[in-house]
């Protein structure tokens, strides 16, 4: 069985909507060890012990450990054992700080930042009193909601049991429990002395898309977040305060509580904030507990409001062959939610060069194929990269349909327009990005690929498979995109390229182009868009109609139009034979601006070429499409 790919990407601070402060003080608590793993190894007086083949515990930055079903998010550097990476026995990957004397404290405490996946696996603290013989658990990390899979996780463990003893380690394991499971990764660890009175203000969540995206719509939103006491005395009453950039403090009294020591407290203020336009600084903070500690009562980030916002359409990237056995079975699950979410789902699909490395699709554009291979760290298939990687993937459609509910519903902060069209020998695309916001944060790429389906008589491979949706073709003016950096709001960016394809190889009839944004730094997609390929010399003059397409094509019966309306307009289909006879015909009906969907019934059609007119008011627009049954 192919374990769930657990997908996240994040950053260390300034996380979107999420960021942690880890600004560490001494001048109220007693530093006893502090280790963030920024050198280039094993950090001294730190050990490990391992079964794996691999080494086990290594140190480096998120790029260097992701792999297909293991991504950890950008954090800096930090210690990290990849279970999905090595395959291999990783049932006692135990992480080791050096010996610690305690002697001379009372109460010690342990913080450290964690981002770990337990589907199959187990991560736990644990500490020794005999120089590593023998371990106690002390914490244990259990499953992580998705969601927390996107950032590190800060942890806080009281280790008062150890306090007096001058003999104690401190262990990170990882127990992979026999599976071919993900991962784990630590980073930030902090063992100390707590001052009396203490609060740590660590992560501040808005309400937004999602936790590293830190854009937001305008309008009303929640400061919420979150702090631990990590002072020696609980905590019954203290002030929540909050300021946008240089404005007033906005301030919440808290009162009848009961916050004992090493206690997270998840907080949203009471005062909404009406968020406008821009680019701001939201600070959060604690005061009124006596604090000895004031240089971590506070939080901040910068992040970006849009004044207004468009619909998110989302990408599902397929990684498949036509000699891959599960791939005949799996590929028409995921086929089957992309058909049933027109207009917000679209596929790509990249063929590799395994089972079968005579897949013909891999063969026509082994370079775009392999590059987005490595790019996502694809080492098995059948797999996918639902929003560059966001969710998980089985052979049950419910999750993948799950997934998709939730991303539709969310705001997009890209507009994407353009225009492809072909000739005999040529496909020229012209396509546009505009950012509706300032972007804090981001190494995105635009990116466009020529995708293709294609039906063949008798399968091409051996797993039976002859419909193959969304091939890529060709990636422009590669698979690496075209960069546009950390983009403000406003900023447009046009490409212009030119793909001379080989007519005996493709059919440009069923052929589209998808255009998506991608930040590189955590492979979120940020917005997709399709544009349906047009013959040259029969390009229609611009106007209300911006987008139409008809699928699947070829069909043998259910067919979807599927267009885009600048304003309301009135709109009426006909699909006329190759004598130009009509066999359908929808009269005109008023259609309100935006997105819209029409269905006919190709059943009864005879085998061959068909032309589906869409008309909207003056304009016209033609698709062919072919009919096999």
């Amino acid at each position: 069985m192919k374990t769930p790919s657990i997908i996240q990407g994040t950053r260390k601070q300034a996380l979107s909507f999420l960021f942690a402060l880890s600004v560490f003080s001494a001048s109220a608590q007693t530093t006893i060890l502090t280790e963030n793993f920024e050198g280039t190894g094993m950090p001294a007086g730190w050990s490990q012990t391992t079964l794996a083949s691999d080494g086990g515990w290594k140190f480096g930055s998120a790029p260097f450990f992701q792999s297909l079903n293991w991504h950890p998010p950008v954090h800096t550097k930090f210690a990290n054992t990849n279970d999905d990476q090595c395959k291999c026995d990783k049932s006692a990957d135990l992480l080791m700080t050096p010996t610690l004397n305690l002697s001379s404290y009372t109460k010690v405490y342990l913080s450290c930042a964690v981002n770990f996946c337990g589907w199959f696996e187990t991560g736990t603290v644990e500490v020794s009193t005999n120089g590593g013989s023998t371990w106690n658990v002390v914490k244990s990390f259990g499953w992580a909601a998705s969601q927390s899979l996107l950032e590190f996780q800060n942890y806080h463990v009281d280790l008062s049991a150890y306090a007096g003893q001058s003999n104690v380690k401190v262990g990170f394991r990882y127990n992979d429990q026999g599976n071919s499971a993900q991962g784990m990764a630590i980073d930030d660890v902090w063992i100390f002395a707590p001052a009396s009175s203490d609060i740590k203000t660590e992560i501040i969540r808005m309400d937004t898309l999602m936790p590293f995206n830190n854009v937001y719509p305008s309008g009303n939103i929640s400061v919420r977040g979150k702090f631990t006491n990590t002072g020696a005395s609980t905590i019954t009453s203290y002030t929540l305060n909050y300021k946008i950039d240089n404005g007033a403090v906005q301030s919440q009294n808290v009162s009848s509580v009961n916050i004992v020591p090493c206690v997270t407290t998840k907080f949203a203020h009471n005062i909404p904030w009406n968020a406008t336009a821009g680019p701001h600084t939201v600070k959060a903070w604690v005061s009124n507990i006596g604090d000895a500690n004031p240089a971590n009562d506070t939080a901040s980030v910068l992040v970006g409001v849009a004044a207004s916002v468009v619909q998110k359409k989302l990408l599902i990237e397929v990684s498949t062959n036509d000699g891959c056995g599960p791939c005949a079975s799996d590929n028409p699950v995921t086929l089957g939610v992309v058909n049933n979410n027109p207009g917000k789902l679209y596929q790509v699909s990249y063929h590799m060069s395994w089972p079968d490395p005579a897949d013909q699709m891999y063969l026509y554009n082994t370079a775009d194929a392999n590059s987005r291979r490595s790019y996502y760290n694809i080492n098995g298939i059948p797999d996918i990269a639902f929003e560059g990687s966001y969710g998980w993937y089985s052979t049950s459609g419910s999750s993948l349909q799950s997934w998709m509910n939730f991303m539709s519903s969310k705001q997009g902060f890209f507009t994407i327009t353009g225009t492809a069209t072909y000739n005999g020998s040529n496909i020229a695309v012209d396509y546009t990005t505009t950012s509706l916001v300032d972007f804090p944060t981001g190494n995105m790429v635009v990116q466009a690929a020529i995708v293709e389906d294609k039906t063949f008589t008798t399968a091409p491979g051996s797993n039976g498979e002859t419909y193959f949706p969304s091939i890529m073709r060709k990636m422009f003016p590669s698979a690496t995109g075209s960069a546009i950096g950390k983009p403000i709001n406003g900023q447009v960016n046009n490409f212009q390229f030119n793909y001379p394809y080989n007519s005996s190889q493709i059919n440009v009839n069923n052929c589209r182009l998808v255009v998506f944004v991608q930040d590189n730094n955590n492979k979120f997609v940020w917005q997709t868009f399709v544009i349906p390929l047009s013959p040259v010399g029969m390009e229609e003059a611009k106007g209300n109609l911006t987008s139409y397409m008809v699928y699947p094509n070829p069909t043998s019966g259910g067919t979807t139009i599927e267009f885009d309306l600048a304003k309301a307009e009135k709109v009426s289909v006909d699909v006329r034979n190759m004598l130009g006879e009509v066999v359908y015909e929808m009269k005109a009906e008023e259609f309100t601006s935006g997105q819209h969907r029409i269905d006919f019934d190709a059943s009864g059609f005879a085998n061959g070429m068909y032309f589906v007119n869409l008309y909207a008011g003056e304009q016209r627009i033609t698709r062919k499409i072919s009919v096999t049954k």
